[in-house]
């Protein structure tokens, strides 16, 4: 079963060469859908040029979902001098329910938002993990682990007044409570995630929000508000090799940045860490290479701050099975391991 929390939206070559008029006048060669990510939908465009572009169509149509492409788009320009990223050449709306295929799959009436980035060379970095054709050895992993840490440091490096969710121009639209804990109690609160957590693990779960609630919120009142990029993974990093050395080469998908704590970041970019043995120790290296120093018990609060995003995906209405499965594994991984990195 697909685990994406959007459909894929399929478009053949008229449709593709219609949404990319408004920017470039070139010709379409060809076109591959790239099948990674679980909510937009991006396709490999070449052009008679010879260059190569992203498409890339927003999949989530929630409120103000409209404007996320060009919230990208301002974050993108902000990060640029300092961060590796895929420069949006242009941020667009389209209404035309028949240009992009959503009358058949049900979805229509709202502005569809879409990008045109330039292209970006690299693997994804889940690639270079589960491909052992990639990774040639364990110093390859540290290595590349150091260079994400380092981009990571990068990206926490710009400050804001407050936390809260940008709006147009990176003005803080919607602000953020100083109780680390709230939006937790209100996921616990949901049906959907009570009967997919189960008693036993909703009520282990709900004692360990309550226990770290206070020893966060202290934290967080006298931390700097940075940026965050909302969905730092794997699937979101390119990278590249050069001179038998790993290096990042974009970070994509800013759709969801935020003014923050860093450690949204970085609890999200850790949960495979049991997989992969030794990452944590070559991410926190790498991070504070450039001087950004993380509290010595950063790694159990950033796992407490990860739980707004698992929990998150509890809530999701569709059945996703496996999805839930990853997710119940990860917070039982969070309450089995408070021990600090």
């Amino acid at each position: 079963m697909s685990q994406r929390r959007c459909p894929i939206i399929e478009l053949n070559l008229s449709q593709i060469e219609s949404l990319i008029r408004p920017a470039l006048t070139n010709t379409v060669v060809s076109f591959e859908l790239m099948t990674q990510g679980a909510i937009n939908s991006n396709y490999k465009v070449t052009l008679d040029n010879g260059k190569n572009i992203l498409l890339r169509l927003y999949g989530q149509q929630t409120p103000g979902a409209e404007g996320r492409n060009r919230v990208e788009a301002d974050v993108i320009s902000l990060v640029a001098d300092r961060v590796p990223v895929a420069e949006i050449l242009y941020a667009g709306n389209t209404c035309d329910d028949r240009l992009i295929g959503l009358i058949d799959q049900g979805i229509g009436g709202k502005p569809r938002p879409y990008a045109i980035l330039k292209w970006c060379e690299g693997i994804l970095l889940q690639q270079l993990l589960d491909g052992g054709k990639y990774l040639k050895s364990r110093a390859y992993l540290t290595d590349v682990m150091a260079a994400v840490g380092e981009t990571l440091a990068a990206i926490g490096s710009y400050k804001f007044a407050r936390s809260g969710f940008f709006a147009a121009n990176l003005k803080i639209d919607q602000t953020f409570g100083s109780d680390a804990s709230e939006y937790l109690h209100s996921c616990l609160a949901n049906d959907l995630v009570q009967t997919r957590l189960g008693a036993d693990l909703h009520k282990r779960l709900g004692d360990y929000v309550d226990a770290g609630a206070l020893e966060l919120n202290q934290y967080l009142a006298g931390e700097e508000t940075t940026l965050v990029h909302g969905d730092f993974n794997a699937l979101n990093i390119l990278v590249t090799e050069n001179r038998d050395r790993w290096c990042v080469s974009a970070v994509l998908d800013w759709e969801f940045a935020h003014a923050g704590t860093k450690l949204f970041d970085i609890g999200n970019f850790l949960r495979q860490e049991q997989k992969y043995p030794g990452m944590t120790a070559a991410f926190i290296a790498g991070y504070e290479t450039s001087g950004a120093k993380l509290p010595q018990n950063s790694r159990q609060m950033a796992r407490y701050v990860d739980l707004n995003s698992l929990l998150e995906f509890l809530t999701i209405a569709e059945a996703r099975q496996e999805l839930f499965a990853k997710t119940i594994a990860n917070i039982e991984q969070t309450l089995a391991q408070k021990s600090c990195y």
